[in-house]
């Protein structure tokens, strides 16, 4: 989605829920000394809620094991968000953080040049509980324009745009208190961040 193919009252509109975010998440930060991860849990949760609302009445096409996005589109994550995932995975389901590790230091091992997402299996996301913003975002009306990757995906713009607004007054918030958050391939964000998480040196010192 870009802002230039909205119209100048939607452009408006889309860049002041981004700053009303951006604010709102500043005083989170200064004053109620929320930290980052909490910030991407909140972000999830506020996402979901958007997703489960019905804005024109119509339903999603999107369902276990239709992977055709996971197959085409190019998942980029925050540092705070990759630290969060890591986090909860490694808490709550530690087994299955592991396995995520393991696939994650396959796929770099192969230099795997394809599209499809490396915790893609068995046609279904590996780890669909904890999946980035940009995931639960996602969406679409019809599978068969995703299957044949159309350039025009019908989708619901209101629920696009107010996710949208989140992830990117969430992301300058942290940029604007000291947590730069430059996005990272999802492979290459989750990692690091199990990396930091279970302080496994970094072999590149070695």
């Amino acid at each position: 989605m870009t802002v230039d193919a909205l119209s100048e009252q939607e452009q408006q509109s889309f860049l002041q829920a981004i700053t009303l975010v951006r604010n709102t998440q500043g005083r989170r930060l200064t004053v109620a000394s929320v930290t980052p991860q909490q910030m991407m849990q909140q972000l999830h949760q506020n996402i979901d809620q958007i997703s489960q609302q019905k804005f024109d009445g119509r339903q999603v096409a999107c369902a276990a094991g239709c992977s055709h996005c996971c197959r085409r589109q190019r998942v980029e994550i925050t540092q705070a968000e990759a630290a969060f995932i890591a986090g909860q995975m490694t808490l709550h389901e530690p087994d299955l953080a592991r396995q995520t590790y393991a696939r994650l230091q396959q796929a770099a091992a192969a230099e795997q040049k394809e599209t499809a997402c490396p915790l893609l299996h068995d046609e279904k996301c590996s780890i669909y509980a904890w999946r980035p913003a940009v995931c639960r975002k996602a969406h679409s009306y019809d599978a068969s324009a995703c299957a044949t990757a159309s350039e025009t995906l019908p989708q619901n713009l209101e629920r696009l745009l107010r996710s949208e607004a989140l992830m990117t007054g969430t992301r300058l918030a942290l940029d604007d208190h000291g947590w730069p958050q430059t996005p990272l391939l999802l492979g290459e964000g989750l990692l690091m961040a199990f990396s930091q998480v279970w302080q496994i040196p970094d072999q590149a010192e070695d």
